[in-house]
């Protein structure tokens, strides 16, 4: 008896966990549209200085794309796995570096100089955004690239 009663609520949780609403599923895009809005979102963000603002947005982003702010996110979400704040941070962070490397124009800049020319508010999320994308802390890589 008790072996039939584990072999019912093991059936009955993997029923409810098959029924479980897929995200977006009420508002689908076709691969081909994500992928071309996802195109837009990555033009944006490769030739815009617009993303190194610390007051860029989604909504930004959205307008820059011509598309509707819950689409972008959703794309953004649906193709990287990541969320907008994360994306643009990785955008941000790989723009840092390249400004620590670039001892003519920005090394007279702190970190934290360089964190707030990027778009960042806060010297701790530019931390531990930066530790996420390269593996390293700011002043680690500082130290690598002046070698």
């Amino acid at each position: 008896m008790e072996q039939r009663q584990k072999a019912e609520r093991l059936e009955k949780s993997r029923l409810e966990e098959n029924s479980k609403p897929v995200r977006y599923s009420s508002h689908p895009i076709t691969e081909d549209a994500g992928n071309l809005l996802m195109s837009k979102i990555r033009e944006v963000l490769d030739s815009s200085d617009e993303v190194y603002k610390a007051d860029f947005s989604l909504n930004r982003l959205a307008q820059l794309t011509d598309e509707q702010p819950k689409r972008v996110s959703q794309i953004i979400n649906q193709l990287t796995g990541d969320n907008f704040n994360a994306l643009i941070n990785e955008y941000r962070i790989k723009e840092a570096c390249k400004r620590i490397n670039d001892k003519a124009n920005y090394g007279n800049l702190t970190l934290e100089g360089i964190a707030l020319s990027v778009g960042f508010k806060s010297t701790n999320t530019f931390r531990a955004a930066f530790k996420r994308v390269t593996g390293l802390y700011p002043s680690k890589y500082l130290q690598l690239a002046r070698r």
